[in-house]
């Protein structure tokens, strides 16, 4: 009997000594689970049968899915708000605000959506669309190849009015900007005609765009521009495969260094902060995974989220960040905080964030499932 109880007393210390133990690795995640309610769910509102449809897009308003004859538009609550007629045999797609431009790929054709409405429709002649930008104000640009130029850029106001035409003849535009006080035009281009590839940013007057008045700056050599984007303050942010930089006062400044960090995925398409996730090993086996969020001046520490693995993407919109690691999302915001995550089954197309960040759609190959991250 007093074996008995010895034995039990002995495997109640080891079992105790366990739990404590790993209590003690997993301290960080254990208090994040229960202060940010990690085991809140995000509920899915319903879904909506997709069928030959080519694309989707989504604005503050409206969740658009785009097929050869038509784009039809649903609102936060999964009822139909547009039905527009716009035909096409592939497309392509940007948003911001209220706004959705969708381009014929490798066509002619371009129309701008505001809202639930059809606002205009253009013809580029002779054209090969190859992208197509709109900021928040509904200023637009089209790049597109043509003969004689590699590539070519053609600017519009809200109202569809051609501003300008950028003509580039021996190097590719990669992207472009337009600030939000709709003065200033910016073109992220790549020369591939040397021994190394070399990045180069442009940036004009919209009220000026002659030859006279363009800036150019260049970025180190063997380091591709992959994004552009304006803050909210116009300034100017660039994303290379390497690092990302600020132009500010005509002078280009590194902020951040993807090796050094050990980052593996990064963003800078919210306008508000550099959304990134940084892969860390500690020791022989373990590794940490953490989004870091990042203010563009980078002089504080960045806000942190910890992740159990390595998210396969992320997508973000104005302050909500949503990352699919093959089983489920999660939602946290621009300070780190989690919001919400949802369990899904089944191969995952695309992921989509809507009505400034509240709705998320997650797209399988047939269906659109439109789940509630936040707001009524």
């Amino acid at each position: 009997m007093i074996l008995k109880k010895s034995t039990f007393f002995l495997l109640c210390t080891f079992v105790l000594i366990i739990v404590s133990l790993l209590t003690y690795l997993n301290y960080d995640r254990i208090w994040s689970f229960f202060t940010n309610k990690e085991w809140q769910i995000a509920d899915s509102i319903g879904k909506i049968e997709l069928e030959n449809y080519l694309t989707t897009c989504g604005t503050d308003s409206s969740f658009f899915v785009i097929d050869n004859n038509s784009v039809t538009g649903y609102s936060e609550n999964m009822k139909k708000n547009a039905e527009l007629s716009l035909s096409s045999k592939d497309v392509l797609t940007h948003s911001d605000g209220d706004y959705c431009i969708i381009g014929e790929k490798s066509g002619t054709s371009v129309s701008l959506i505001s809202g639930n409405q059809l606002v205009w429709t253009n013809t580029i002649n002779n054209a090969n669309i190859l992208s197509v930008y709109v900021n928040k104000n509904g200023y637009s640009a089209v790049i597109y190849s043509q003969a004689g130029y590699k590539s070519l850029i053609k600017v519009f106001s809200s109202a569809g009015k051609e501003l300008f035409t950028s003509y580039l003849a021996s190097t590719y535009a990669i992207d472009v900007a337009i600030s939000n006080d709709n003065k200033t035009f910016a073109i992220a281009e790549v020369d591939t005609n040397g021994i190394n590839v070399s990045s180069r940013i442009k940036v004009t007057s919209m009220e000026d765009a002659s030859e006279s008045t363009v800036k150019k700056y260049d970025i180190n050599s063997n380091e591709v521009v992959t994004d552009i984007e304006f803050t909210s303050n116009n300034k100017l942010v660039i994303m290379t495969d390497l690092k990302v930089y600020v132009l500010d006062n005509d002078v280009i400044g590194e902020i951040l260094n993807f090796e050094k960090e050990n980052i593996i995925m990064a963003s800078i398409e919210n306008r508000r902060n550099i959304v990134t996730v940084r892969n860390e090993k500690n020791g022989l086996f373990n590794q940490s995974v953490e989004v870091c969020i990042y203010d563009f001046n980078v002089t504080a520490e960045p806000k942190k989220y910890e992740l159990n693995s390595l998210p396969n993407r992320f997508v973000c919109t104005k302050n909500v960040i949503a990352l699919d690691n093959g089983l489920e999302i999660i939602f946290i915001n621009d300070s780190g905080n989690f919001l919400k995550k949802c369990e899904y089954k089944g191969q995952l197309k695309d992921l989509k964030l809507f009505n400034e960040g509240n709705r998320a759609v997650l797209i399988f190959r047939n269906v659109a499932d439109f789940i509630k991250v936040g707001g009524i």
